[in-house]
């Protein structure tokens, strides 16, 4: 039976666009593969038009693409960021609204942020990321638009993107200290860990309750190149860690208790956006409606295997109505 939890996201409210490439213009776009890179909204649009490749345009920001799998999962779901001026800001409120998602979004006369997302032939994504609008979310913003429902949710996950921005990340730890709800950080990018690892460890992890990471910025923040010790190094401080290893599938760790899940099997992945994302909404999604950590994680594992056959980091509407806890 699906309780009546909770879930907020804190993050970059943003639109994807994607495009397939060969590995010699990801060269030409100096970008680190599979990273993140930030950019200029003019170099998204000049790629966009020297390209001549076809595009498709998804809501993005990976905080923002977990809490729409939860919302499309059926749960009740919450997205807190900033959108800007022109079509984009009323493009990503309709698809939050479309999803299941309930928008707590503020406005700024920037452009709504873009993300460039370029696929290579092994499926990776390589993104390059003007936050636009985004760059100007602060605490004012957030508890304008949220703190009541902060107070009172059971779930607050926080994109670890906003790690660039110490100061705020400070302050969304003072506004949420002291609540009920299980804090939950999702690492994005090893580009993020590998920058900011003392700040998180020292500053940030204290207040975590659950730490989602992949393989590479579990690496970076353990300098375990095994997922296997790196999980068991992560869980030493938090109460649950998790690290996704693609189709090697997941581990999960609470305490001593340490739990494999196994990747769904896949004909031929087409994309990677926003698998990591969507393997964490069916993981929180699991675990709000009390399940084990185990069930929770197959559910993530799942839905991560739907989005990888597809472009973009959506499931399609009637695959996710087929999906039941």
């Amino acid at each position: 039976m699906v309780q009546n939890k909770t879930i907020v996201g804190i993050g970059s409210a943003l639109v994807d666009i994607l495009m397939n490439v060969d590995d010699d213009f990801l060269l030409q776009l100096n970008g680190r593969k599979g990273g993140m890179t930030y950019v200029e909204s003019t170099f998204i649009d000049n790629v966009n038009k020297t390209s001549k490749v076809n595009t498709t345009v998804n809501t993005g920001g990976s905080a923002c693409n977990t809490i729409c799998g939860v919302g499309m999962l059926g749960g009740e779901a919450y997205f807190v960021g900033k959108t800007g001026r022109g079509n984009f800001g009323n493009y990503v409120r309709d698809e939050l609204q479309k999803k299941g998602v309930i928008p707590l979004l503020t406005s700024s006369n920037l452009s709504t942020g873009k993300v460039l997302s370029a696929i290579t032939p092994d499926a990776e994504r390589t993104m390059f990321t003007h936050l636009g609008a985004a760059s100007e979310l602060d605490i004012s913003d957030i508890v304008n638009s949220a703190q009541d429902i902060l107070k009172k949710t059971d779930f607050i996950l926080i994109e670890g993107y906003l790690l660039f921005n110490e100061e705020l990340m400070l302050q969304i730890i003072e506004l949420i200290k002291d609540s009920n709800a299980k804090i939950v950080m999702d690492l994005s990018s090893y580009t993020v860990v590998e920058e900011k690892k003392d700040f998180i460890k020292k500053q940030v992890i204290p207040f975590v309750d659950i730490l989602i990471a992949n393989e590479d910025e579990a690496f970076y923040y353990t300098e375990e190149k095994d997922a296997n010790f790196a999980i068991k190094s992560l869980s030493q401080d938090v109460e649950i860690a998790v690290v996704n290893i693609g189709e090697k599938g997941s581990i999960i760790a609470n305490g001593d208790n340490i739990i494999k899940i196994e990747a769904n099997k896949i004909e031929k992945v087409i994309d990677t956006t926003g698998a990591g994302d969507i393997w964490t909404a069916g993981f929180l999604f699991g675990f709000m409606n009390n399940k084990s950590l185990k069930s929770s994680g197959e559910l993530g594992s799942l839905c991560a295997s739907l989005v990888c056959q597809k472009i973009g980091a959506d499931i399609n509407l009637k695959e996710y109505q087929k999906i039941k806890v």
